[in-house]
């Protein structure tokens, strides 16, 4: 992973279905992305949309997440360089943990337990990177209602209880 700052400034739109916990989108909405997933050891899914033309992120999307803990405390975000984050990485990316923590107007998605060399803000993100800028540490989303979070929560336990459902149909029917 290759994370790079430069200037600007970007508009954040957060949304959240029945099916996916959390989007948030970065600027105007483009469709010429590459989708780039950072995997967890229990398939857990952070995905970014990078564009094709500027390597700009231009969405967040949390698919998947296996479990989460939960702070009452707001979310802190650390000092951050400010801009427009561009990110070169490979499509699919396995990272050793995929640590959620839910406060009420944010989360913090971790990585890895290895130092952070910086955080670069992008929008209502900001990036914690590696001391050699080349690999994403942790990924902190801020700003987000708590009608947005409960969604997010509901969307990922109804998800998590489902994952064990299985359907049979053996063909017999009666009349």
């Amino acid at each position: 992973m290759l994370c790079s700052l430069h200037a600007g400034s970007v508009e954040t739109v957060v949304e959240t279905d029945s099916y996916i916990p959390l989007n948030i989108r970065f600027g105007e909405e483009d469709f010429e992305v590459d989708r780039k997933g950072v995997y967890g050891p229990n398939g857990e899914l952070l995905e970014f949309a990078v564009s094709l033309s500027s390597n700009e992120i231009r969405e967040l999307t949390l698919v998947h997440c296996e479990k989460y803990e939960r702070f009452d405390t707001p979310l802190l975000v650390p000092t951050a360089e400010v801009g427009i984050v561009s990110l070169e990485m490979a499509d699919h990316s396995n990272v050793s943990c995929f640590d959620v923590c839910v406060h009420p107007d944010g989360l913090r998605i971790k990585f890895a337990d290895s130092n952070i060399g910086a955080y670069l803000r992008h929008g209502n993100a900001a990036i914690g990177v590696s001391e050699d800028a080349d690999a994403i540490i942790e990924v902190l989303l801020y700003g987000i209602d708590s009608e947005t979070i409960a969604s997010m929560i509901d969307t990922i336990e109804i998800t998590a209880s489902q994952k064990d459902i299985v359907i049979t149909y053996d063909g017999n029917t009666e009349e």
